[in-house]
């Protein structure tokens, strides 16, 4: 079974290499907890596929693209309705929910992220 994992990284993280990187673990650091149950992953991969993110295939399952906190901000409206917390109403769900949210609000908005979809 896989797990289809979405979250944001840092641009600057030293060991990921957005160009010439060797497909081995080639990801940033996890800064961000995951978003929760039923994480986009397949929407940020179509997205970046379609080239409507600046993001690529950065590993053998990893998609990366690179983005500013407003877009991580729509990514999450885009990827979470108001019915997710009556389909999720676990209460480490929602913990988890909430601590993205915060992390998402603490983002500086001058700087550019990575927002990451990995299939482990």
């Amino acid at each position: 079974m896989s797990f289809l994992d979405v979250y944001i990284g840092y641009s600057d993280d030293e060991r990921f290499k957005w160009e010439g990187g060797d497909w081995s673990g080639n990801v940033p650091r996890r800064q961000s907890p995951f978003f929760p149950p039923k994480a986009p992953f397949d929407k940020l991969v179509d997205k970046v596929e379609r080239g409507e993110l600046n993001g690529k295939q950065v590993d053998w399952g990893a998609w990366a693209a690179k983005v500013d906190k407003s877009y991580i901000i729509k990514f999450f409206k885009e990827s979470y309705d108001e019915d997710w917390y009556e389909e999720n109403p676990y209460p480490p769900f929602i913990e988890q929910m909430n601590e993205l949210k915060k992390f998402i609000e603490e983002l500086d908005d001058t700087k550019v992220y990575i927002l990451v979809a990995s299939e482990l």
